[in-house]
């Protein structure tokens, strides 16, 4: 019975590695062209929106993939006020695989520069971010390490208020360091002053707590500071918060508008 034991895991482990090295064997052989139109295959199956890249496309495939991308559009519905839902001139995206068997996205490194993504609600409460029918997710809990953005804007409007909101990043960086990774971001918020500060664990700490996950953060928001100091017990499943939380605003009437 052992020695059957034995073969059968051998015979699966062998499957296994045919299965994995002839999926590696494909990916090796594919082009970007292929890498391509297979993305926005993907993103229009998942979102009903058709992904354009005018620039460069280049995937490489490994246990840590990356993806870089430049001259990215996705075109607005016809309804929407604008041409575009979003538009990227420069992206690069690193992600980890084995931790996707555990149900955590590590994104290893996230660099994102002038870009701008405009969300829009139509009077009937029609949204042009998603068809609606698109695929339910995956439910996945991201994980970050490096984190670069520049020049990243965000716009929301109302068409039955006629509301409108723009969040612009000038900066956003966390960076991994001797003390931890180090957070620093600089914007606007309708054309008020944004800021956050501070710093956490490393992604290392996150996938592999041998303590608990550190927390010390400072924001300022239009009418209201915010600060977090305390650790979290599972920052990837995100439960075990131990958390002190202060917020101080004069008039916190503005923000709740937002």
């Amino acid at each position: 019975m052992k020695r059957l034991v034995q073969f059968l895991l051998i015979a699966a482990a062998s499957v296994v590695v045919l299965v994995v090295g002839s999926i590696a064997a494909l990916l090796a052989l594919a082009a970007d062209d292929d890498y391509r139109r297979l993305a926005s295959y993907l993103v229009e199956r998942e979102t009903g929106r058709t992904m354009i890249v005018d620039g460069r496309f280049a995937l490489y495939p490994s246990l840590r993939p990356s993806l870089v991308m430049s001259k990215v559009r996705i075109p607005n519905p016809p309804w929407a006020s604008g041409p575009d839902l979003a538009q990227i001139d420069h992206l690069e995206v690193q992600i980890a695989l084995t931790p996707l068997l555990s149900g955590t996205l590590v994104v290893e490194r996230l660099i994102m520069n002038d870009a701008s993504f405009a969300l829009e609600r139509s009077a009937d409460g029609t949204v042009n971010w998603t068809t609606g029918d698109g695929g339910a997710g995956v439910g996945l809990v991201p994980v970050f390490g490096t984190v670069r953005l520049r020049e990243v804007g965000w716009t929301y409007r109302d068409d039955a208020s006629g509301e409108a909101t723009t969040v612009t990043l000038a900066r956003l960086t966390l960076e991994e360091t001797a003390a931890g990774a180090q957070l620093d971001a600089q914007g606007e918020w309708d054309g008020e002053p944004i800021t956050a500060q501070g710093t956490l664990g490393t992604l290392a700490e996150a996938l592999r707590p041998s303590r608990p996950f550190p927390v010390d953060l400072s924001a300022t928001l239009p009418g209201l500071d915010l600060s977090a100091k305390g650790t979290i017990a599972e920052p990837a499943a995100g439960r075990g918060l131990d958390l002190h939380l202060v917020a101080k605003s004069g008039d916190v009437r503005p923000l709740l508008e937002r």
